[in-house]
């Protein structure tokens, strides 16, 4: 995921069944001067036609009425390949959770967060982190420590230390240089993760990795 450029005003998108959301979160972007409203949408049927109507940052309520929200993130990935998905949910079950981590979104934060922890997950997405609700965090961790270990996929120290600092939270950047990688170097790494584990996502590598017990989460 490539960070988008903090000095300019990110453009952000809602698909969301819930009125008070939708509205609640387009009087807080239009406060913002960081931020600016692109479109919303009710539902997937909505959402598959507004698609096409350009935006940098989706917040996305993973359950809907009429489906799955993470079922749109191919036709957004298609379409956008640098734009940043948030998971904006209700519920902060398992299931939902690996769900959308797994389905390659960026970020999971809860609609009860208030504004400013809204606010400043986005900050974080666009600084090229993956931020998480801590009460996601435990949900995961109560996850793993019902799973057998797998080690049917064997995987380089260094690349068992780059999933590590990305389940850390850590940028590109940072990875690289606690790692004391080049950008290059770290690319390279990155990309031959991608293929081992079957991901196309930094968040979706690291859930694999933390399902398959590859690398430890502070729990």
């Amino acid at each position: 995921m490539k960070p988008i450029q903090a000095s300019f005003r990110c453009s952000v998108a809602i698909v969301d069944h819930q009125s008070e959301v939708r509205q609640r979160i387009s009087d807080m972007l239009a406060d913002d001067k960081a931020y600016y409203l692109a479109w919303t949408a009710p539902d997937l049927v909505t959402a598959r036609i507004m698609v096409k109507q350009p935006f940098d940052l989706l917040l996305l309520n993973p359950k809907l009425p009429d489906g799955r929200g993470t079922s749109l993130l191919p036709l957004v990935r298609g379409l956008y390949p640098q734009a940043l998905v948030l998971a904006f949910a209700t519920a902060d079950d398992t299931d939902t959770v690996l769900d959308a981590i797994e389905s390659g979104v960026d970020g999971y934060v809860l609609q009860s967060s208030e504004s400013i922890v809204v606010t400043h997950a986005m900050d974080r997405v666009r600084q090229g982190e993956s931020p998480v609700s801590p009460s996601v965090v435990g949900h995961l961790c109560a996850r793993l420590r019902r799973r057998e270990p797998d080690d049917e996929i064997q995987l380089t120290r260094r690349q068992r230390d780059v999933l590590q600092a990305f389940a850390r939270g850590a940028t590109y950047r940072a990875a690289a240089e606690s790692l004391q990688m080049t950008p290059n170097t770290l690319s390279h790494h990155v990309k031959n993760l991608y293929r081992r584990l079957g991901v196309r996502s930094r968040g979706e590598a690291v859930a694999v990795a933390m399902q398959r017990r590859l690398i430890k989460l502070s729990c």
